[in-house]
């Protein structure tokens, strides 16, 4: 245990939460969950500290255990849109995608500007061949977070999927502009230029983002 942790006052519910979320910090994930669950033990009615639990479940690629964990949190808090957000992206991590749309909206009802909500939700969408709704849920994370590069590389990728490759471009090209350094930004633009027949330009993409790799 390093210092910062083993100078958390863990004789309370709330220390050995504390001292799970430094653990989780530091990536001593077994540490985390072993504080989470003496928390719970405390007091099983601690939303906080199942949320915390099942986030330390989903870095441990344990997703049964985070989902069950998660779901004890929203019973005991309903509207703590951190559980769903986190739920939701177990369910996507499984393929339940139906599920985790219905819960990246539940959190979107319960936090309406929450960016990461909106989108996970376009993520969940695009897994599923949703454009519209992909689109919608992607624009609406730029509203809210206009400097999201992923937001615009994967509204990119939506326009990209269904054929709209000039709106791909523009959005792969404001991707680039928020995060030059990207590759897979670059190597998208890029794919959509060859899939244009714009070769010329596809093949300065090229050439930039080796240039980019060389230079880093």
């Amino acid at each position: 245990m390093s210092q910062k942790s083993s100078e958390i006052d863990v004789d309370s519910v709330e220390g050995y939460i504390s001292l799970g979320i430094a653990c989780h910090a530091q990536g001593q994930f077994e540490e985390a969950v072993a504080a989470y669950r003496t928390a719970i033990s405390i007091n099983s009615e601690n939303a906080n500290a199942y949320l915390n639990l099942g986030i330390a479940y989903i870095a441990q690629g344990q997703p049964l255990e985070a989902i069950n964990a998660l779901q004890k949190a929203i019973e005991i808090e309903p509207d703590n849109a951190s559980s769903y957000l986190n739920l939701g992206t177990v369910f996507v991590s499984r393929g339940q995608l139906d599920k985790a749309i219905t819960t990246f909206h539940r959190a979107i009802e319960i936090s309406p500007n929450n960016a990461n909500a909106h989108y996970n939700l376009g993520i969940a969408y695009i897994d599923q061949g949703c454009l519209t709704e992909a689109v919608t849920a992607l624009q609406k994370t730029i509203e809210i977070d206009p400097k999201n590069a992923n937001a615009h590389l994967n509204l990119g990728v939506a326009y990209a999927n269904h054929g709209m490759l000039e709106d791909a471009i523009i959005a792969y090209k404001r991707a680039i502009l928020i995060n030059p350094g990207n590759s897979s930004e670059s190597y998208n633009f890029e794919t959509a230029y060859r899939a244009q027949g714009r070769l010329e330009e596809a093949i300065a993409t090229y050439r930039n983002r080796k240039s980019t790799k060389a230079t880093v």
